[in-house]
């Protein structure tokens, strides 16, 4: 099939770290945001009113983190 890889050790096992923390935060995110509501900090009026601000920042990281390059060649 001419497919090799090309990974090293170092570049595994730095890939699967990130993808840890990366995962990690995504699945902590309701938790922090449930327990800023229940401790006052933050209302559920003001979370309804910075939702399209949320949506917009993760459209920009997404397209900022999404590798730009060809997938044809």
């Amino acid at each position: 099939m001419g497919v090799a890889s090309n990974w090293t050790l170092q570049q595994y096992i730095s890939f699967v770290t990130i993808m840890m923390l990366v995962f990690g935060i995504a699945f902590q995110t309701p938790i922090a945001v449930f327990i800023l509501v229940r401790t006052g900090l933050v209302s559920i009026v003001t979370l309804r009113n910075v939702r399209k601000y949320v949506l917009l920042g993760m459209a920009f990281v997404s397209a900022v983190a999404t590798p730009s390059g060809d997938i044809s060649r």
